[in-house]
C-alpha cells in the first residue's frame, strides 16, 4: 500500500569555585539525603521502548538537528541517539553519519533527512532533498527499511549498498544499487532494482522511468566507503558485538585488556584530568527513555550505553555485554542519588542491575541487563530495589558527579559545573535510582547557544511524501506534553498518556485512503 502524506518536521576543576557557589545559592546538600523518585510499575510487553536508535556518529560542516515534538532546529552534536520524530539537515559542505547496529546511513550537503518511526521491526525516514548512502550489513526477518521520497519509496530486500538522491528542481529521484536489491514503490506499481543498475524516477501524478547502469562513484561514495572500510577493520569488533552501536570507535581510543574475573575490558586514552564516566558531556531528555547521556568524547557512545564500568588500579575500564547476547540500547547506565536543589551520580558496575525509570515488561528488564552484564541469579532480576542494591562504584575515588538541578535540565557541560564530592560524601548519599526526578524543560530536548545562527532546511524541502508502510503516529509537541511531565518528574508518558494527548491534538479531518500498488516486478 502507498500513501502521499506530509512528513513532520534536537576544567572541570578549574570552575570548580562558580559551581560551589552556584550550589550553595540553590542551598544543595552535598549529602544528596533528599529527593524520592518513584519507579513505574510493570507494564506489558507493548509498552516496551525501542531497544535501538541510531547514533550521530559523524559530523562534518555545518549540520542542524529538529527533536521531534519541537519547531526550533538546534546545532547537531556527535553521539546524540535519534529516534521518530527527529530530523537532520546538513547545510553546505557538510556530511553526517548515523549508526544503527545493522546498517550505517550517510548524508551528503544539503540534505534533508526526517525520521518517521525508528524500533525494533522498522526504520522509516523521509528523504525530500538531497543524497544519502547507506550500507545494511544485515536485516532480520520482518525488520523494514524504508526511505520515503517525493516520487517513490525505496525498500531494501536485505543487504547491500544503496543511494537514494531527491532533486526537487527537477521533480525526481535517483536510485542507485551497487549491492543486493531494493524494490521502488510509486502509487501505482512496485519494481526491484538490482545490483549495479540505477534508475531515475520522474513525475509524481505521471512518473516516468529511466534505466542505466550504476554510475561511476563519486567523491560522496567515496567519502561512504572510507567509512565502511574502516568499521569493517575495527578490532574491537573481537570483543563487542557489532550490534552495539558506536563499536568501531573504540579502535582509536583506547586498549583492550583482560580482567581475571570480567574477562575483556576497554580502557579509554588521553582522557581530561579528573575525568570519569559521565563525567564529559550533557544530559537531555529524549523519550520514550527520558534523560539520557550525550558525551563528549567521538568514542562516547557505546561505553555509555551498553556494558559497565569499573574503577581498576591502572583507571576506568568498561566491561561489554557478554559474547552473544542481543545488544539493548539504554539512555545512561548511571546509577542516581537525590538532593533538594543538586543532583548526582555515578556509574553502574558490573553484575549489577539497571532498573529503567520507563515503564516496561518483566522480560524486557531481564533482557536489557543479561544484554550488557553477568548477572549471577537472573530470575531476581525484575525484583531488585535499586536503592537497596550494593554499588561497586559508589564509593570509588572521584566516580560521584554533581551538579546543579539547573544546568542539569538546560543541557549544560557537566564538565565545566560539576562539584568534586568526597568519598565519604558518596558513601552517604541515598540512591534514588536511574533517573533524576526532574522534569524537562524546552532546552532539555537540545541545548542551544542563545543568539546562534542554526542552519535550516529550504522550504523546497517542505514536500509530500510517498508511503509504503504506514507510519506511527506524530510525536505530540513537547508543549503539550510539558504538564503531564511535571506530574512525575523524571518518568517519560506512558502509552496511554500520549495516546490521550494525541488524539487531543490531532486535526479534525478524515484520513486519506491509500491507492493500492501492483505486485513487484523486475522492472518499470
Amino acid at each position: 500500500m502507498t500513501k502521499r502524506v506530509k512528513p513532520t518536521a534536537l576544567r572541570w576543576l578549574t570552575a570548580l569555585a562558580l559551581a560551589i557557589a552556584l550550589l550553595a545559592v540553590a542551598g544543595c546538600d552535598m549529602r544528596f539525603g533528599s529527593g524520592s523518585y518513584i519507579m513505574p510499575p510493570p507494564a506489558p510487553d507493548l509498552s516496551d521502548p525501542p531497544t535501538r536508535v541510531a547514533r550521530l556518529s559523524y559530523l562534518e560542516g555545518p549540520v542542524s538537528f529538529q527533536p521531534a515534538g519541537v519547531e526550533a532546529w538546534s546545532p547537531a552534536v556527535v553521539n546524540r541517539p535519534l529516534t521518530a520524530g527527529d530530523a537532520l539537515w546538513t547545510d553546505n559542505s557538510a556530511r553526517a553519519e548515523l549508526h544503527f547496529g545493522f546498517a550505517a546511513l550517510r548524508l551528503d550537503a544539503r540534505t534533508h533527512l526526517a525520521f518517521l518511526a525508528l524500533d525494533d521491526s522498522s526504520v522509516q525516514a523521509t528523504l525530500t532533498q538531497g543524497a544519502i548512502s547507506f550500507r545494511v550489513r544485515k536485516l532480520d526477518e520482518g525488520v523494514r527499511f524504508e526511505i520515503d521520497t517525493p516520487n517513490v519509496s525505496v525498500t531494501p530486500s536485505g543487504a547491500g549498498e544503496f543511494r537514494v538522491e531527491v532533486h526537487p528542481e527537477s521533480n525526481s529521484t535517483e536510485v542507485i544499487v551497487r549491492a543486493g536489491h531494493a524494490e521502488v514503490t510509486d502509487p501505482k506499481r512496485a519494481f526491484e532494482v538490482s545490483a549495479g543498475k540505477r534508475v531515475r524516477i520522474g513525475g509524481t501524478r505521471r512518473v516516468s522511468y529511466k534505466i542505466n547502469a550504476a554510475s561511476r562513484p563519486d567523491a560522496f561514495d567515496e567519502f561512504c566507503q572510507a567509512r565502511d572500510r574502516r568499521e569493517d577493520r575495527s578490532e574491537s569488533s573481537k570483543y563487542v558485538s557489532q550490534e552495539v552501536i558506536g563499536y568501531s570507535d573504540l579502535d582509536d581510543s583506547g586498549i583492550w585488556l583482560t580482567h581475571p574475573v570480567w574477562g575483556a575490558y576497554w580502557t579509554p586514552r588521553r582522557v581530561p584530568a579528573g575525568w570519569a564516566p559521565y563525567r564529559f558531556g550533557n544530559w537531555a531528555w529524549i523519550e520514550p527513555w527520558g534523560w539520557t547521556w550525550i558525551d563528549q568524547a567521538p568514542w562516547g557512545f557505546a561505553p555509555f550505553h551498553y556494558g559497565r564500568w569499573i574503577l581498576l588500579d591502572s583507571g576506568w575500564g568498561w566491561i561489554p555485554g557478554p559474547p552473544g547476547a542481543r545488544s539493548i540500547y539504554a539512555p545512561a547506565l548511571a546509577v542516581f542519588v537525590g538532593g533538594s536543589a543538586g543532583v548526582a551520580w555515578f556509574p553502574l558496575g558490573p553484575g549489577e542491575v539497571y532498573v529503567p525509570p520507563y515503564r516496561c515488561s518483566r522480560r524486557y528488564l531481564t533482557n536489557i541487563n543479561v544484554s550488557d552484564t553477568v548477572i549471577e541469579h537472573r530470575a531476581d532480576i525484575p525484583d531488585v530495589d535499586m536503592t537497596r542494591q550494593t554499588y561497586v562504584n559508589r564509593a570509588a575515588a572521584g566516580a560521584l558527579t554533581a551538579m546543579s538541578r539547573e544546568a542539569f535540565t538546560t543541557g549544560q557541560p557537566v564538565g565545566r559545573v560539576t562539584v568534586a564530592v568526597s568519598a565519604r560524601e558518596a558513601a552517604l548519599s541515598r540512591v534514588i535510582g536511574a533517573t533524576a526526578p526532574l522534569a524537562p524543560k524546552l532546552q532539555s530536548l537540545a541545548p542551544s547557544p542563545a543568539g546562534l545562527r542554526v542552519p535550516e532546511p529550504p522550504s523546497s524541502a517542505r514536500r509530500e511524501v510517498i508511503l509504503r508502510g504506514a507510519p506511527p503516529p506524530a510525536p505530540v509537541a513537547f508543549e503539550q506534553r510539558r504538564l503531564a511531565l511535571e506530574e512525575h518528574p523524571g518518568r517519560p508518558l506512558d502509552h496511554e498518556t500520549l495516546d490521550q494527548l494525541s488524539r487531543a491534538t490531532a486535526p479534525a479531518q478524515a484520513p486519506k485512503k491509500a491507492p493500492k500498488s501492483k505486485p513487484a516486478a523486475t522492472s518499470p
